[in-house]
């Protein structure tokens, strides 16, 4: 048995390193002992980076005084309107409007991607440059390396202590990969090349894994994690200092040797946890207290799952204390339902997941003992496309940004479902319409007009941005809320405590 999966392993490798896919320069007989090592438990070197790190030479990756290029900070304009749109109650009626500030050409064709610091800072980085405002769109800044990119797509999220990382790939001028990080005690924007990356980074993630971590005698407050490619991301590339990813890494061989762990996730309170969130389709995330957790994604673990080389999981964990990535169950047992979660500043698990016309939000505050659970359906004819989530412990409030299909029309509709949790259970309180809902959008290459995925993001006093597309806005476009008008009489009814909507 032991030799089948074996040779069911060898070929789903196979598959992935002809590809590219796998960072594996071996010929097949190493590929063989590879597998055998890993199929028989025999010794193989601890996953732990800085061991990784000797064994591709790049000592550099322990080095604390590692350092970037300057970055430059630059003022840009953007074109901006104000255009309000519909909002509806929790049971569809239409309650008033609210006025959206919308920045055009801040993504790319195709996409924004969002983040929010917890300064008021607003991120965009879906196309070429990392831009930034600071009083919600109305000025802009963009953060530029000393050669022009061309066409790139990028990916940002915040980091412990302030500190911003970013990632680019610029497939137009040589394949490049450029990682970004401001530091957060002086504002100073730094930019470094990365050489390791597996060809065509396409739509590259990137996310924290918050420490304190010892690597090499010394002591690093987070690492990042950085995934990309097309039409796999399995391979996931790690740096201490944000510039610098010169470790590769697959967690489904790791956790091949890590095994599974039963047990509850964190609930320890965190300040940083309500902006350290990812956009929720890297489908990876923080745990509060250290370490990460991840949905199953990617193409290889896909694959040993259903050749029954590894029990099918859902969810993988990385364990702060080692750094090896185990597949996750609850204390009981018992598996997380698929979703995309994320923790918030309280300690509190948000497990979402948006399917046809339903959201089902998931709500814990005991590390998953217990769950509170609502359902939110989506306008009548309405089904998911793209969706991204965010939630704010300090505030509350949790944001869910959903592009959907109107079958009715045929088009594609913009929508942010604002849910509040101040009573620590999830309530939806109302939908926001973001666009006219009149032009149909798809994903990928293939389409005349993109969407390729959705975002969102929450400002520090509870303000939401997102991104729409309608045929006034036919690449996406970055809408900030600003105020929203209730039909006379309207009250929004009382939360379930007895607390005013955030």
């Amino acid at each position: 048995m032991k030799r089948l999966r074996a040779v069911a392993l060898l070929a789903s490798l196979a598959v992935l390193a002809g590809l590219g896919l796998v960072g594996i320069s071996a010929g097949p007989g190493e590929l063989t002992a590879l597998v055998d090592r890993a199929t028989l438990r025999a010794p193989i070197p601890d996953p732990r980076l800085e061991e990784l790190a000797l064994q591709t030479g790049t000592e550099a990756v322990a080095r604390a005084d590692a350092q970037g290029l300057p970055a430059t900070v630059q003022p840009v304009t953007f074109a901006k309107h104000t255009i309000s749109y519909p909002v509806f109650s929790p049971d569809g009626q239409q309650i008033g409007t609210t006025a959206w500030r919308v920045v055009r050409g801040t993504g790319n064709c195709c996409e924004n991607h969002l983040g929010a610091t917890k300064t008021g800072r607003l991120l965009d980085f879906g196309g070429a440059y990392l831009n930034f405002s600071d009083d919600k769109g109305v000025t802009w800044k963009r953060v530029r390396p000393a050669e022009p990119l061309v066409g790139p797509e990028g990916t940002v999220v915040n980091a412990p202590g302030g500190d911003i990382v970013g990632v680019t790939w610029d497939p137009y001028t040589g394949d490049r990969v450029l990682a970004f990080k401001m530091d957060g005690a002086t504002g100073t924007w730094e930019y470094m090349y990365t050489a390791l990356h597996t060809p065509f980074y396409d739509r590259e993630w990137i996310a924290v894994i918050p420490g304190p971590h010892t690597i090499a005698g010394q002591t690093f407050p987070y690492i990042t994690v950085m995934r990309g490619g097309f039409p796999s991301k399995d391979v996931w590339f790690y740096s201490l200092d944000g510039l610098h990813y010169a470790v590769a890494s697959n967690k489904m061989l790791a956790a091949m040797l890590g095994g599974t762990t039963s047990r509850w996730l964190p609930a320890t309170p965190d300040p940083e946890a309500d902006w350290t969130q990812p956009i929720s389709e890297a489908s990876i995330a923080p745990l509060n207290g250290g370490g990460a957790i991840a949905y199953r994604v990617d193409v290889l673990e896909t694959a040993v799952t259903v050749e029954g080389i590894l029990p099918a999981n859902n969810w993988w964990i990385l364990e702060p204390s080692t750094l090896v990535w185990k597949q996750h169950r609850l204390a009981t047992g018992t598996q997380m339902p698929r979703g995309r979660l994320v923790q918030d500043s309280r300690g509190w698990s948000h497990l979402v997941s948006v399917v046809e016309g339903e959201v089902t939000y998931r709500l814990s505050q005991d590390g998953g003992q217990t769950w509170s659970t609502a359902t939110a359906s989506l306008p009548p004819s309405h089904r998911v496309e793209e969706w991204d989530f965010r939630a704010n412990g300090g505030l509350g409030l949790t944001a869910v940004a959903v592009h959907a299909h109107n079958d009715a029309t045929d088009k594609d509709q913009d929508l942010v479902l604002r849910f509040a949790t101040v009573c620590g259970v999830p309530e939806l309180v109302e939908t926001h319409f973001v666009g006219t809902g009149d032009t149909n959008a798809g994903r990928g290459l293939g389409a005349s007009i993109r969407f390729d995925f959705a975002t969102t993001a929450i400002l520090p006093d509870g303000t939401i941005a997102t991104s729409l597309l309608d045929r006034a806005h036919l690449s996406p476009a970055l809408a900030v809320e600003l105020e929203t008008t209730y039909t006379p009489g309207y009250e929004p009814p009382a939360l379930s405590c007895g607390a005013p909507a955030p």
